[in-house]
């Protein structure tokens, strides 16, 4: 067996005293409570920052008078799989249509995944359709921490969209929207996500535009009424609940009509949709 030499079973011995310590111990350890104490008011404060974000009321811009003079009424609903893969927008045209007694066509340029950078490269699909009305959906995704973009970002796409699409489109007949929250792994993937929502209110305020605050709409509800099977994707009946009806109630008022809610529409067969 090699002998050790003295100076590294001295210096093993030192280190060993030194770890032993104790004002060494109470130091590390007045260290770790500092750190651990750090971290929990940098949580508290991000908490509270988003809280803050959170409506207590809807925070509606009204949508500009809607003349009824034409037909049919034509909405492009612009957005995310919340408006590709749900069969709220072919409701809405069939609820509206019931509503105004003429023809109202809802047109989807959406898609699975999209977000702003998306829409940025879609829009020209939504004036094409030549709409009354845009309802624009992104901040779902852009919230995503993984495939979205900053709240910097997002703010500078959004506005680009509301003033290509006010090119032909009245501003107070660009309704921005928000929607509905998340939870399970999906909080986790979006926890700025009031935060993009708010960033809508921002939007409506500086572009002169209208807003439909559907997240205040789903936040009135009961939280056993806000689970959703993914933690992402409402149910049809989830959006028959809150979206169709909330929609309906903001576009029918622009057009000086008054629509209460259909209590049959969560049971009965729907449209045909994508």
């Amino acid at each position: 067996m090699r002998n050790i030499p003295p100076k590294y079973i001295f210096g093993a011995t030192e280190r060993l005293r030194l770890w032993r310590d104790p004002d060494r111990n109470a130091a590390l350890k007045r260290l770790v409570i500092f750190l651990l104490a750090l971290l929990a008011f940098c949580v508290a404060i991000f908490e509270i920052w988003v809280a803050m974000a959170r409506p207590s009321a809807p925070r509606d811009r009204v949508i500009a008078p809607v003349s009824l003079s034409g037909s049919p009424v034509r909405l492009v609903a612009f957005g995310s799989s919340l408006t590709w893969s749900n069969p709220w927008p072919d409701e809405l045209a069939w609820e509206l249509s019931s509503c105004l007694g003429l023809p109202v066509e809802v047109v989807r340029v959406a898609r699975n995944g999209a977000g702003s950078s998306w829409g940025m490269e879609a829009v020209d699909q939504v004036l094409a359709a030549k709409p009354d009305l845009v309802l624009m959906e992104f901040a779902i995704n852009d919230a995503d921490v993984l495939d979205g973009v900053s709240l910097h970002r997002s703010r500078t796409q959004h506005a680009a969209l509301i003033e290509r699409l006010t090119t032909t489109v009245p501003s107070g007949h660009v309704v921005l929207m928000t929607m509905n929250p998340v939870g399970g792994i999906h909080l986790v993937l979006r926890p700025f996500l009031p935060r993009y929502y708010a960033l809508q209110v921002g939007l409506a305020d500086s572009h002169d535009t209208a807003l439909a605050d559907l997240y205040a709409d789903w936040l009135a509800l009961p939280m056993s009424q806000r689970r959703f099977a993914d933690g992402l994707h409402p149910a049809p009946e989830d959006t028959a609940r809150v979206v169709v009806p909330g929609l309906v109630r903001r576009i029918a008022e622009a057009a000086g009509r008054d629509c209460p809610p259909n209590p049959e529409l969560t049971g009965r067969p729907r449209p045909d949709t994508r």
